[in-house]
């Protein structure tokens, strides 16, 4: 059974769900990129991190995340990193946050292009300009060819998630990811429809005006009395 929503299921945020939809998620971008790189690239599931130090207590941490690298295949360098969002990236001076902005810094500097995915409509993201906007849901690009620039997409509750351009670098096209088609595929694998109450409001809270309009549109499925 498909998810009622036309894009982001908001009640994938859960908590309790949202480590098996971003442990799919990766899984799914990998195996829609994977026929469209052929043959020049591939595209793996790894994950990159950073050491960190706190002098006073001279205590370590390596926090290390999975992401997706997309590989050029003669010389195994990587031109682009795939990124999905969890909440303690986006936790307001979480450890997590800040190895990732050290991590992500480096790479809109360097040579490898950053695909961000946000789908959380919780926690503080790194869209710093233009100004955050009220839509939930984005994605940040920066392709090394026109560093410093960044490009984003933007969404709604509601509506259809983008198709984003993955670059490849070298005077080849772009690849287009279409962002809707893997959690469409995330929802069934998991079988979501199975694990989601759709009786209760979604965590975190919606505002009153997204409230209204689930609850309506859920009555309208057959999914609320």
């Amino acid at each position: 059974m498909p998810s009622p929503f036309p894009g982001m299921d908001p009640y994938l945020e859960a908590p309790e769900l949202w480590p098996d939809v971003h442990h799919e998620l990766l899984s799914v971008l990998r195996e829609l990129l994977n026929p469209r790189l052929r043959p020049g690239h591939f595209a793996r599931i790894s994950g990159f991190g950073v050491l960190l130090g706190d002098s006073d207590a001279l205590v370590e941490e390596n926090i290390v995340r999975p992401c997706i690298n997309v590989i050029e295949r003669t010389s195994r360098s990587t031109v682009a990193v795939i990124v999905v969002l969890s909440p303690g990236t986006k936790a307001f001076r979480s450890a997590s946050r800040e190895s990732y902005q050290i991590e992500r810094e480096r790479l809109l500097k360097g040579s490898t292009s950053l695909v961000e995915i946000d789908l959380l409509r919780a926690g503080q993201g790194f869209l710093q300009h233009p100004a955050p906007t009220a839509r939930q849901y984005r994605v940040i690009l920066s392709d090394r060819r026109r560093a410093p620039e960044l490009w984003c997409w933007e969404a709604y509750l509601g509506d259809r998630l983008p198709k984003i351009p993955v670059p490849l670098g070298g005077g080849e096209c772009d690849v287009l990811l279409d962002l809707q088609a893997a959690i469409t595929a995330v929802y069934d694998r998991g079988a979501f429809d199975l694990r989601i109450d759709y009786h209760l409001d979604p965590l975190p809270p919606l505002t009153s005006y997204d409230e209204q309009w689930i609850a309506r549109m859920l009555r309208e499925r057959g999914l609320r009395q």
